[in-house]
């Protein structure tokens, strides 16, 4: 939603030499905006990273299997340690995601799972 993180994301993809044709970025708010969730692609990636606040982690995770293909994997991190069981609980309340594993790193935590 930030419309800063589409020239982030591009710039980055330029330090990376990562070519255009390869690469689509989009800005929106895939949580509220069904449209738009399924304009980024029904069942297409095989990877979902999100390091975001765990506010947003949590609804994040309860629509983002549209976009998952089965057998993904759903990383979220930058959660502090506070919101842990909160993720965990958005994550196993959602028929189409188990959890898969949890990693400690002081006070953050970073969350996996699997869409069935």
């Amino acid at each position: 939603v930030d419309p800063n993180a589409v020239s982030a994301a591009i710039e980055n993809a330029r330090v990376n030499h990562i070519n255009m044709n390869q690469y689509d970025v989009k800005a929106g708010d895939i949580i509220t905006d069904v449209d738009f969730r399924h304009a980024c692609g029904d069942e297409k990636y095989d990877l979902v990273l999100a390091n975001i606040l765990a506010d947003v982690i949590i609804p994040l995770s309860g629509v983002i299997k549209d976009n998952m293909k089965p057998g993904a994997l759903f990383i979220s991190s930058g959660i502090i340690y506070m919101k842990e069981e909160e993720v965990k609980d958005a994550i196993n309340n959602n028929s189409n995601l188990q959890l898969s594993k949890v990693v400690n790193q002081g006070d953050w935590r970073a969350i996996m799972a699997i869409k069935k």
